[in-house]
């Protein structure tokens, strides 16, 4: 996702239509129930609502006047869209914590509703329509926002490894992103000019708000994206799940759902394979099918919406049993402990025994699976279950 060249200005980058799919207006109903929930504050003109990298912010509806979003792009503002009376702001990092990719500016003065998040889950978990619609519109506006350009950029030349892995894990995490190719893109100069850096310092991914990591860990890329969990709690769950793809997640909504202290660990995203799935047209719950980014995004959130505790990126290294406990060691040094241990791992590509391959691995050698086509009909993947099956047995 966002992975198309151009310059970075406001000219080469042009702002999708925004229709009500993206920006609807909430009825006066389901205003007057957030209602309950928040409370209105007075906004004059100028006045900032929250800014791009902001990690605290609350959900808010406007009554009255107009609210316009804007971004920033090496040191150049762009108007993306304006907001009116009955439309809410922001959108999935509601339910995710990231990092916001916007910044919201009061045009003309009104009247808006705040609601804290904390309180808006506790609404979403008894009104499922008014749930269902924030949520599908927040996943339009991520994908609004993948296609105007919007969110962090990772600068860096295609043949660096390192490159590769931080546009990897933007990728499979869902995280809007921007690819600027320092071997092609000119906007590459422009904004590694802007942050006083050079082609030397790559590869660099420019956070929201102007933060520059220089080559990060995939971990501190996660973390500086509001992405995942913290440090590991020194509490013992009541289940742990290694592995965060369909499985896992399901297994992490099952338990968290019940009210036990669930974690859920995974060395490089959440959705494991099923995310890079293009359709799935036979899954209970989605007669018209479903995109397998869209089913790993909703799989997420709910796993969210429980209280699973998600750390991602750490990969679990060993196991030992302690007492009563198990004792899950992650790559970050830090030790996991959990009443019931679930292992939802998947499957791992079968490696070519060639010297150095590791040296290639994402400039020239890569891996993926086999697509089984004599087994699923053109155009039609299988669920999760059965497409993990199909690889497993071809790993």
């Amino acid at each position: 996702m966002g992975e198309s060249g151009g310059e970075l200005t406001p000219e080469a980058a042009p702002v999708p239509p925004v229709d009500q799919f993206v920006a609807p207006r909430l009825t006066a109903a389901q205003v007057a129930l957030l209602g309950r929930y928040g409370e209105v504050r007075p906004v004059v003109a100028g006045q900032v609502l929250f800014r791009e990298g902001d990690r605290d912010y609350e959900f808010m509806v406007i009554l009255s006047g107009v609210v316009t979003m804007v971004d920033h792009q090496a040191g150049v503002e762009r108007e993306l869209a304006r907001c009116g009376p009955g439309e809410f702001v922001p959108g999935l990092t509601i339910f995710t914590g990231e990092r916001l990719f916007i910044t919201a500016v009061v045009t003309e003065p009104g009247s808006i509703l705040v609601v804290a998040v904390d309180r808006l889950r506790e609404l979403i978990g008894r009104d499922q329509e008014l749930g269902e619609l924030i949520l599908a519109t927040g996943l339009r506006r991520r994908r609004w926002l993948s296609r105007a350009r919007a969110g962090l950029r990772i600068v860096g030349s295609r043949t660096s490894p390192d490159a590769r892995r931080l546009r990897e894990f933007a990728a499979r995490n869902r995280l809007p992103h921007v690819w600027v190719d320092l071997d092609a893109d000119p906007a590459a100069a422009t904004v590694l000019g802007h942050h006083g850096l050079g082609p030397q310092d790559t590869p660099v991914v420019v956070m929201r708000g102007g933060e520059v990591l220089r080559n990060p860990s995939t971990t501190e890329l996660a973390r500086a994206a509001g992405f995942g969990s913290g440090p590991v709690p020194s509490s013992t769950f009541d289940v742990t799940v290694v592995g965060a793809g369909p499985a896992g997640l399901a297994a992490s909504v099952y338990g968290s759902s019940e009210g036990l202290a669930t974690a859920a660990v995974d060395g490089l995203g959440v959705g494991g394979q099923i995310g890079t799935t293009s359709r799935i047209e036979n899954y209970l719950g989605f007669p018209v099918g479903v995109s397998g980014e869209e089913f790993a995004e909703r799989a997420f959130i709910q796993v969210l919406r429980f209280g699973a505790r998600l750390l991602v990126p750490a990969t679990a290294t060993a196991l030992a049993r302690r007492e009563d406990e198990y004792v899950i060691r992650l790559d970050t040094g830090e030790e996991l402990a959990a009443r019931c241990l679930i292992i939802a791992t998947g499957v791992t590509y079968r490696q070519l025994e060639a010297a150095r391959l590791e040296e290639f691995e994402g400039t020239g050698v890569f891996y993926t699976p086999l697509a089984a086509q004599d087994q699923v009909r053109p155009g039609r993947h299988r669920s999760p279950s059965s497409l993990t099956a199909v690889k497993a047995r071809h790993a």
